[in-house]
């Protein structure tokens, strides 16, 4: 196994070291393929927050780490439970300058959660 593809990018305070299109070659001598996986296409970390309100109510947010909860950078979902149904919606963006409606899209405050809208 060989890593391929030497860029690097060092976060701030050089504590992390994110290296980008970085791919993994696994191909072996005598080997009847090849596999590869691009680093870059991989989740990246997040941070996460879960607010179980009551029994049938949970609200999951998602956002860079570090992210301020009041800051307009989180993905947040809401789960609703009745009986045997499940219900999970997503925090939706209003309508602004061109761009239509966004759910699921990382535009919300954690802290105003209980009030946004979902579909």
């Amino acid at each position: 196994m060989e890593l391929v593809g030497p860029e690097r990018a060092h976060t701030t305070g050089g504590e992390n070291t994110d290296y980008r299109n970085l791919r993994v070659n696994t191909t072996q001598a005598g080997a009847k393929g090849a596999a590869s996986l691009n680093v870059a296409t991989l989740p990246q970390a997040v941070s996460e927050r879960e607010d179980a309100a009551n029994a049938a109510l949970v609200y999951r947010g998602q956002a860079r780490p570090g992210a301020p909860e009041d800051a307009a950078e989180w993905r947040i979902s809401r789960t609703t439970i009745s009986g045997t149904s499940t219900k999970v919606e997503w925090a939706t963006v209003p309508a602004t300058a061109g761009l239509g409606a966004r759910a699921g899209s990382f535009d919300n405050p954690w802290t105003e959660r209980a009030t946004l809208t979902y579909t």
